[in-house]
């Protein structure tokens, strides 16, 4: 809830992300050019997916 300017009112204020980030994660490097876009993804509201590579079934698990 949010004070309102006027005395007998009450606003509400809810986020509501902007966008949603698709990734599509390379074979040769997954975890670091996967984890870097996501922070700032998220940071501004947005929602991320990511597609892991199914050649590297051990870094995935």
């Amino acid at each position: 809830m949010l004070p309102s300017p006027r005395p007998a009112c009450t606003s509400s204020w809810s986020p509501r992300p902007r966008a949603s980030l698709g990734i599509i994660s390379p074979w040769n490097s997954p975890i670091v050019l996967t984890v870097r876009p996501i922070g700032p993804a998220l940071g501004a509201g947005c929602t991320v997916v990511v597609k892991s590579p199914g050649q590297t079934a051990l870094t995935n698990a």
